[in-house]
């Protein structure tokens, strides 16, 4: 089978930048194809994008085979496959609800995390969640998630556990209920959070990964997802370990007042807030001065602080954590947020905006997709110049952008994996049997923005302690810290659509 194939589809991908192998996770028609990549045969670049991959990548041999290696012929230094074998591949274990679902079966939607999926399938009637073990290395996490939840069916803890995932005869995940329009907790939803672990203590199991991002608050209630690290527990001392840090897991910092106290507070920083400064005049190369060739990189300042930090917010407010951090609270924000604007540069090297609402998401959830109708400015921008922005920014302020490269998806498969009956109210029907909105409509297509770099500032604090910040800050001239100003660099974010 051709790599061209039309039913050729990268699902999934774990590419190493270094001396490392990479695999990935072909659909080819009614098969799923594990192939590994040799370090050194292709860059990084071309492996994480499907398109460019998809033109250098040697035809795949016909055959029953399941597991492939590409790396180099000797003779040549052209790719080329070295084996391929059908191989028995791992699956779960602790195989105990009685519903399979193939996953062929099943339409893949918005892709959350890495292996965990909004999907659609026959058997269910609304929206639920795929999760699964994308490379044999990840069988054992789901393993000891799927006992976790035989653990806890009916308690109403997590997730409904709905059937198994299954591939070639294998178990390789799980279906589950998606509860959807909740938020990841903060330390606002603290007892919530505690009430939920301590149910399920009740029951023996200590959950071994109480971040934030694993509480998921709805109509006021706490579910917990994520057992991969589940286990059963008799140790009490284990318990109350594990509950006495959910303080430090949800809180940013501590919060006190109510809103007696905030609202007596805006009004006296309404009272202390300067006038406005004037603008400053920014300085211009002459009307007739060309630059040289090669220009030194070069900056704007209109004032001299000495040894002082003339910007003293960033310097108080950036924060490097974790990379996995960094990049779970961007996309966590991008996903609540959804509505952005999308920045493109038309014919004249000018700057347009537009409302976009996010379609869906890829790169381990940095890189984003959008509707577009092909037809429509925007798409006519990228063929001219594929550079972009996107800007996110919510009522409170918190905001993100993201600098990137995109480009068009007119393919069928992609368009309908991605397709919503909404987008019928933007095309409408044209009653040519042809036009329609619906997702054979050739005007539908796909933007995908690729990001460079990621740049976001979040809350760090409660709405209480914000106020009380700025309102010190007014008073002293001490700088506010109210935001977690974040930046994730090319390579953060190629690592992270790797992991």
């Amino acid at each position: 089978m051709a790599a061209t194939n039309k039913d050729f589809k990268m699902l999934q991908v774990e590419v190493d930048e270094g001396e490392e192998d990479s695999y990935f996770r072909f659909q080819c028609g009614k098969q799923v194809r594990y192939v590994t990549i040799a370090a050194g045969v292709y860059t990084a670049d071309v492996m994480v994008f499907a398109p460019d991959l998809f033109t250098v990548l040697p035809a795949f041999p016909p055959g029953d085979w399941n597991y492939g290696y590409i790396g180099k012929d000797p003779k040549t230094g052209t790719p080329c496959f070295i084996e391929i074998s059908r191989r028995q591949l791992p699956g779960v274990e602790d195989v105990w609800h009685p519903t399979d679902v193939d996953h062929l079966d099943v339409v893949y939607g918005e892709r959350l995390r890495n292996g965990v999926y909004r999907v659609t399938t026959a058997m269910f009637a609304e929206i639920i969640v795929a999760k699964f073990a994308v490379f044999e290395h990840e069988i054992g996490y789901l393993n000891s998630e799927c006992a976790a939840y035989q653990w806890i069916e009916g308690q109403n803890i997590g997730p409904k556990f709905l059937g198994n995932l299954v591939e070639d005869g294998r178990v390789i995940g799980f279906l589950m209920g998606d509860i959807t329009d909740a938020k990841h907790a903060d330390i606002d939803d603290l007892s919530l959070c505690q009430e939920a672990l301590r149910r399920l203590h009740q029951l023996g199991i200590l959950h071994g990964d109480t971040n934030k991002h694993n509480f998921l608050i709805k109509d006021e209630r706490a579910v917990l997802i994520d057992f991969d690290n589940a286990r059963k527990c008799d140790d009490q001392e284990e318990f109350a370990k594990e509950l006495n840090g959910l303080t430090e897991q949800l809180n940013d910092s501590l919060g006190r007042g109510g809103m007696i106290i905030l609202k007596s507070l805006l009004q006296w920083i309404q009272r202390l807030a300067p006038p406005a400064l004037p603008r400053a005049t920014s300085r211009a190369l002459q009307p007739n001065t060309k630059p040289p060739h090669h220009v030194a990189r070069m900056s704007f300042s209109n004032a001299d602080t000495g040894g002082k930090t003339a910007d003293p917010y960033v310097a108080k407010n950036s924060q490097d954590p974790s990379l996995k951090e960094k990049a779970e609270d961007f996309t966590t924000f991008a996903e609540k947020t959804k509505f952005c604007l999308l920045t493109t540069k038309n014919k004249d090297n000018l700057l347009v905006s537009r409302a976009m609402a996010i379609a869906g998401k890829e790169g381990n959830g940095v890189d984003l997709i959008f509707h577009t109708n092909t037809e429509s400015g925007k798409t006519d921008d990228l063929q001219n110049s594929p550079e972009v922005n996107v800007g996110f920014i919510d009522s409170s302020g918190q905001w993100a952008s993201v600098s990137g490269a995109a480009k068009v998806e007119t393919d069928r498969s992609r368009v309908r994996e991605y397709y919503s009956q909404s987008l019928k109210a933007w095309l409408g029907d044209l009653g040519d049997g042809k036009h329609d909105g619906g997702p054979e409509d050739p005007r539908i297509g796909l933007i995908r923005v690729k990001a460079h770099t990621i740049t976001y500032a979040i809350s760090s604090k409660n709405i209480v302690t914000s106020t009380i910040e700025v309102a010190k800050g007014a008073l002293t001239g001490q700088t506010a810290q109210v935001n977690k100003l974040r930046h994730l660099d090319e390579s953060e974010l190629q690592q992270w659509r790797s992991s």
